[in-house]
């Protein structure tokens, strides 16, 4: 009947550390799958279950037993027989304080950022896997501070050793200038990686040159910068500035672009804006330049919805070629400026005179008394026109503005000195 008893206690010691074990490992698997913990607690009670499944079988169904028949007659063999498993229950209980002390540990990494566009570009490296599953929290802030993109990488992720993740640094338009900071927290919401990444735009240098109505400017990217630009490039009247219209550049070594006004100058001289601004919208060239229309000279031509136009003489008269005309007024006289027009195309063609404006040699501007008016030709049609200005003797005609409206607007400087 005692032999009885010892194998229920031996049953029951085998079945409460079976229980011990299963319960501790429950709350320890969920424990570090769902916080990344492991705790002295939970580890102790699994211990101790562990020891007691070898435990009561051993003592109660092997030692008690061997106590019982060999300790009075034959009490040396009992000794020997009873060593191993002593020795062997000794080795469980130093795995059960082994385990016990020792606590678990997450997966190390290593971590390396490059700036890519408008991504943060984050690469993990999986170095030790550890003893719990880990997941990863990955946030980035911009430089004042708000959240502009997350991403969480879980453990099946990371199985492989390797991972790639990307952040947006902006979702629209360009990354702020300034300090990103970059925040990887593991399972336990503990920081294991911090880095701070430093967005700067690239840097230009900025030359002009003028030909007439022309700006040529060199754009010379001197510094790289972290991020790609795109910069917006506008020529407009200064007092009426605007971008519309703007053209938009990647600048990646150097290049030179060629600024025409969106319509006529309108005169022999206008202050044009020569503005650059880079992808955040700042200003970063701004310069006044004055414009002139292209110059001519008599005897040279230029050609405006296929009518070859040549001005072919400048006299002074007091009478004018035109009768209606007459004679000039009492101290001025006649400048007339004789024009040649040609239709060098294949269709009937018309031009329209829209302008003249001459500047004297005092300074002054004087309209016309008698415009060119039109041309309006058949092919290879040919006919002659006059522009005449009624100035004071005392000056002399310097330069006269034209300007022409056919299918495409043309206008010159036509110098007469």
């Amino acid at each position: 009947m005692r032999g009885i008893w010892k194998g229920l206690i031996g049953l029951g010691i085998l079945l409460l550390g079976l229980a011990l074990w299963i319960a501790g490992s429950v709350f320890e698997g969920l424990a570090g799958g769902l916080a990344g913990e492991s705790f002295l607690l939970t580890r102790g009670v699994m211990g101790i279950g562990f020891f007691l499944i070898f435990f009561g079988p051993i003592f109660f169904w092997i030692i008690l037993p061997l106590k019982d028949r060999w300790y009075e007659s034959h009490p040396k063999r009992f000794i020997v027989a009873l060593i191993p498993f002593v020795l062997f229950l000794l080795l469980i209980f130093g795995a059960v304080i082994s385990y016990i002390i020792h606590e678990p540990q997450l997966p190390t990494y290593s971590f390396n950022t490059t700036v890519e566009g408008n991504k943060l570009i984050v690469d993990i490296q999986r170095i030790s896997s550890g003893d719990l599953p880990d997941r990863l929290t990955i946030r980035l802030f911009n430089p004042d501070g708000e959240q502009v993109d997350f991403d969480f990488v879980p453990d099946s992720d990371l199985k492989d050793g390797k991972e790639r993740v990307e952040l947006s640094m902006a979702h629209f338009g360009a990354p702020k200038v300034g300090n990103y900071t970059l925040v990887v927290k593991n399972i336990r919401e503990e920081v294991i990686y911090q880095k701070e990444v430093e967005i700067v735009p690239p840097k230009y240098n900025f030359s002009i040159s003028i030909l007439d109505n022309e700006v040529h400017l060199t754009v010379k990217r001197t510094e790289a910068g972290s991020i790609p630009d795109t910069l917006k490039v506008a020529l407009d009247e200064k007092d009426t500035f605007s971008w519309w219209g703007a053209q938009e550049v990647n600048i990646t070594d150097e290049k030179t672009l060629t600024l025409k006004p969106r319509y006529g100058i309108g005169g022999f001289s206008k202050e044009y804006l020569v503005k650059v601004k880079d992808i955040h919208g700042n200003v970063i060239f701004n310069k006044t330049v004055v414009l002139n229309p292209k110059s001519m000279k008599l005897g040279e031509s230029i050609v405006v919805n296929d009518i070859r136009i040549t001005p072919i003489s400048a006299t002074y008269t007091e009478e004018a070629p035109l009768w209606w005309l007459g004679e000039a007024k009492e101290g001025y006289i006649f400048l007339v400026i004789e024009f040649k027009g040609k239709n060098i195309g294949n269709y009937k063609s018309l031009v329209v005179f829209e302008r003249g404006l001459l500047k004297t040699s005092k300074g002054y501007f004087y309209d016309p008394v008698k415009s060119l008016w039109s041309f309006s030709l058949q092919p290879e049609e040919e006919e002659e026109n006059y522009l005449i200005f009624e100035i004071p003797k005392d000056q002399k005609g310097v330069a006269v503005y034209l300007e022409f409206d056919g299918l495409e607007g043309e206008e010159r400087i036509l110098q007469l000195q």
